[in-house]
């Protein structure tokens, strides 16, 4: 997990956690890539776990 976020990261690419921040571990979320779409995907994902749905896989 280290290893692949530091490469990702590397790249200038976006990790982030479920609060919209740079991914910490134990984070129940966990989004990569584009900084942009990173950021639209974990809105997406964000509103419905955080409103008691399903926890993403």
């Amino acid at each position: 997990m280290a290893a692949g976020t530091a490469l990702v990261r590397d790249r200038g690419l976006a990790v982030l956690g479920a609060d919209g921040r740079d991914f910490a571990f134990g984070s129940p979320l966990l989004v990569a890539g584009d900084p942009a779409l990173a950021q639209r995907v974990l809105d997406m994902v964000g509103r419905r776990f955080h409103q008691g749905g399903e926890r993403p896989r």
